[in-house]
């Protein structure tokens, strides 16, 4: 009997103790330890199942797709059917485009007529020509070109003449004689740019096949003569021949020459000059007869120099 009085009173002082945490304390206790241990990115997840009591809408599908996909950028201010595209970068591995750029220009001609026989004296005269083409940049620092250009070609020929018989009479026989080219050329060119700031300075190399338009001559010969009484006779001739037929009408002119692009923007101003040296002889065997005066061969070398613009297209 005194054994069963003690379990009775032990009994209710344990007892008490259990039956005061109870379980659902224990359950939610768990619960946090578990979320916890969870990744950023499933408590977002988690947070975002929840329905917004404001809109009576579930978002949670919504957040998700925010979270995985980085490729829309969603606008808070817009529905939700409107998004913000995304901004695609340009692709620099594209292939680019060739630059053109066009070349007008204009200037004067400096020829030089070599001649035979050599009493024979030559002066270049100064002449326009102008010039249009097609320039195409290429590895950075080259470029090729080719363009259209007409140009005159000017020169007075000069052959004097004395003979005497003693003292008297004597005779001096002077020939005077300004001959005009007209040449329609091709000139193909190939050269190098140094870029050193506004302005780009560049030498090419180039060969230019020329087709002759138009030739003539003006020559005025002037025939004095002093007689044993010491008078004076005076002949003067003027000769004015179209000497197209009787030239050679294709040349070709092989050169180089240098120049500086000063750059404004779109383009450039450029200055240049350049020598073109002629191939062929001036003259066909059957024109030798005509020239006045009379030549057995000549040849041809020009000094173009021009100011233009270059633009790209």
């Amino acid at each position: 009997m005194k054994y069963i009085m003690s379990l009775v009173f032990v009994f209710p002082v344990f007892s008490p103790a259990f039956s005061q945490v109870p379980v659902s304390d224990t359950t939610t206790a768990i619960e946090e330890i578990s979320n916890n241990n969870k990744t950023g990115k499933e408590q977002l997840k988690d947070l975002g199942s929840s329905e917004n009591p404001l809109s009576g809408v579930d978002t949670s599908s919504q957040d998700e797709g925010r979270i995985n996909d980085s490729e829309t950028i969603t606008n808070p201010f817009l529905t939700q059917d409107e998004s913000v595209p995304k901004i695609e970068l340009p692709d620099e591995s594209e292939n680019r485009g060739i630059d053109f750029l066009i070349e007008l220009s204009a200037g004067v001609s400096l020829p030089q007529f070599t001649i035979e026989p050599d009493n024979i004296s030559t002066k270049g005269e100064p002449r326009f020509l102008v010039s249009s083409g097609v320039i195409v940049p290429f590895a950075r620092l080259f470029y090729t070109g080719i363009s259209v250009r007409y140009l005159q070609l000017s020169f007075e020929l000069e052959k004097s003449n004395t003979t005497t018989v003693g003292l008297y009479p004597f005779t001096t026989v002077k020939t005077v004689t300004n001959e005009l080219m007209g040449f329609l050329s091709v000139p193909v060119k190939i050269g190098m740019r140094f870029e050193i700031g506004i302005a780009t300075p560049y030498f090419y190399a180039n060969i230019e096949p020329a087709y002759l338009t138009s030739g003539r001559q003006f020559g005025i010969t002037k025939t004095h003569t002093v007689d044993y009484d010491s008078s004076e006779i005076i002949i003067t001739e003027i000769k004015d021949i179209e000497t197209t037929d009787y030239r050679e009408r294709h040349q070709v002119f092989i050169g180089g020459g240098i120049g500086i692009d000063i750059s404004y923007g779109y383009g450039s101003i450029f200055i240049e000059g350049s020598c073109q040296v002629g191939i062929f002889d001036t003259d066909e065997e059957s024109g030798n007869d005509i020239s006045v005066p009379k030549r057995t061969s000549s040849s041809l070398i020009y000094f173009p120099i021009s100011v233009g613009i270059k633009f790209y297209l």
